[in-house]
């Protein structure tokens, strides 16, 4: 039971990572969309162009910014679920370090028992 805990416990961390990953490429995505989208719309707007590349630096300054943040985000959010797994991890491994002990020491005690009662019976 607590073997199969683990073993759900890392799925769910590979299934956040798989989703941070994601949301990564998305938002990466979408910012580089919307930079083309800028761009693309000053080029033909009638300006000079001077007005227009001072134009696209600011855009593209606002959307390295977005991405950087979104990134960090994500980074902060993975860090976050990577520590509970780690420490979920260490639970299990220590149920499982007691359980086994536990067992270890009612095996312990029916071998005893099953010794002192085959010395009764030969006894008699």
């Amino acid at each position: 039971m607590i073997i199969k805990d683990l073993l759900k416990l890392v799925s769910q961390e590979r299934k956040r990572q798989d989703r941070a990953k994601t949301t990564k490429k998305l938002a990466m995505g979408m910012s580089f969309a919307a930079t083309l989208g800028a761009v693309a719309g000053m080029l033909f707007a009638p300006k000079s162009g001077k007005e227009t590349r001072e134009e696209i630096n600011k855009k593209a300054t606002t959307a390295a910014e977005v991405v950087k943040d979104t990134i960090e985000k994500n980074i902060e959010q993975v860090k976050e679920n990577a520590n509970k797994t780690v420490r979920d991890i260490g639970r299990a491994v220590d149920d499982i370090q007691e359980k086994t002990e536990e067992l270890k020491a009612g095996y312990e005690e029916i071998k005893n028992d099953f010794s002192k009662k085959t010395e009764d019976i030969f006894k008699k």
